[in-house]
């Protein structure tokens, strides 16, 4: 029998370098227009401003961070979208959800690289960007 040697330099990447960059400028993007936005809603927070320096710095920044947050959500979108997009297996996946809640979901079904639940989380964070921007417009 012969000994099969696997190197240490073969990996699996999961996310390339455009996805993870995007990830993390959407990350800070929401924390600055979350704290901003929260400070002006809310009264009691106002202190958050002070996190950019000053209210009207907070002010001012609030927007555009908020549409660059909605730009690198979009770029997300657009290279997660065909992984995305529900199948027939993903019906076995929600019959089987109480294996799947048991840690068994393999042995539901195969659903590529998104399961059901993971591709319902991102339309409804789809919907969710889309009714942040058109409100922030609004307001």
């Amino acid at each position: 029998m012969s000994k099969i040697e696997i190197s240490n330099d073969t990996r699996i990447i999961r996310h390339r370098t455009p996805a993870r960059f995007s990830h993390w400028l959407l990350v800070i993007c929401f924390f600055m227009t979350m704290f901003t936005g929260v400070a002006f809603f809310f009264p009691d927070f106002a202190w958050l401003t002070e996190i950019l320096g000053t209210p009207q710095l907070a002010r001012a920044i609030h927007p555009f961070t908020g549409i660059i947050m909605f730009v690198a959500f979009i770029f997300l979108g657009y290279l997660y979208w065909d992984h995305n997009i529900p199948e027939k297996n993903d019906i076995r996946w929600l019959k089987g959800m109480l294996e799947v809640l048991k840690g068994n979901e393999h042995a539901v079904a195969y659903n590529g690289k998104y399961n059901l639940g993971q591709k319902m989380l991102f339309w409804t964070l789809n919907l969710a960007m889309v009714t942040l921007l058109v409100t922030g417009i609004i307001m």
